[in-house]
């Protein structure tokens, strides 16, 4: 369940939980058979970065291991072409994912990132190679000088998120996605 807000913060509800969430005059109950990230209205421990262009609603919620994820989803050659460029920042658990038609080497470049980000490599729901810690490219390097990242495996979504998240959610090769 997400309720939109400016501020918030998310918890993730395991398998089998009950939990009453009471924030103000908003009440939630949860309880299920799956995991649920639960958004909880009002303040928020890290203010949300501003971007120079609207953030895009978290379309679909992912689980990477234990770890649950907004994302939007990027199918299209346009939405993949544009990507994350020209963001300065991504609230906490929100990333972007990255979905083509076959497995493969897809390759990825930082333009006109300005936020440094991790990589997660996926194929047929598993995660198959990680990039952490792609730091932006620095003003004025012309696009044939920007590194090319790409999995050591072939895949057939890349989820991208903050930098540090593979790290802070231990998210490691073989977790299911």
């Amino acid at each position: 369940f997400k309720f939109g807000c400016t501020t918030e913060r998310i918890l993730v509800v395991k398998r089998g939980e009950i939990l009453a969430l009471v924030v103000g005059s908003t009440v939630a109950l949860v309880w299920g058979a799956g995991y649920y990230a639960i958004t909880i209205l009002g303040h928020q421990q890290t203010p949300m970065p501003a971007t120079s262009e609207p953030q895009q609603a978290a379309q679909r919620l992912i689980h990477v291991g234990d770890t649950a994820i907004y994302v939007e989803v990027a199918a299209t050659n346009a939405s993949r072409e544009r990507g994350l460029s020209g963001r300065d920042g991504l609230a906490p658990n929100t990333g972007m994912l990255f979905v083509f038609d076959s497995s493969g080497k897809h390759p990825f470049w930082m333009k006109g990132m300005r936020l440094a980000l991790d990589f997660i490599w996926v194929n047929k729901d598993k995660v198959v190679d990680v990039s952490e810690n792609i730091k932006p490219p620095q003003d004025g390097v012309p696009d044939a000088g920007l590194p090319i990242y790409q999995s050591k495996e072939e895949a057939d979504k890349v989820l991208e998120v903050v930098a540090g998240t593979v790290s802070n959610f231990n998210i490691k090769v073989g977790d299911n996605v």
